[in-house]
């Protein structure tokens, strides 16, 4: 989006599938324990990926889908302070 100035502002928009949603497709993800989430390791991969695009996207502002606190918090996602930092 450019405004009458030139000036550009630019919006992500991603859907990161919170942990807790990943019991509905359970069936696809190969955890074999009984909790039917997603194994840790998959969480903590998919979020630290998803961390490095956005906070390599040059965005002004980011839109968060099916995001739960987790995200943010380095136990799961090593990235996830740095992403409140900026």
């Amino acid at each position: 989006m450019s405004t009458e100035s030139g000036a550009r502002f630019v919006v992500r928009s991603l859907n990161l599938l919170a942990r807790e949603f990943t019991k509905h497709n359970h069936k696809h993800h190969g955890n074999s324990s009984s909790d039917k989430f997603e194994a840790r390791w998959q969480t903590q991969q998919r979020y630290l990926l998803s961390s490095a695009a956005l906070l390599t996207s040059g965005a002004d502002a980011i839109c968060l889908q099916e995001c739960a606190a987790s995200f943010f918090e380095a136990e799961l996602n090593p990235l996830g302070p740095k992403l409140l930092e900026e």
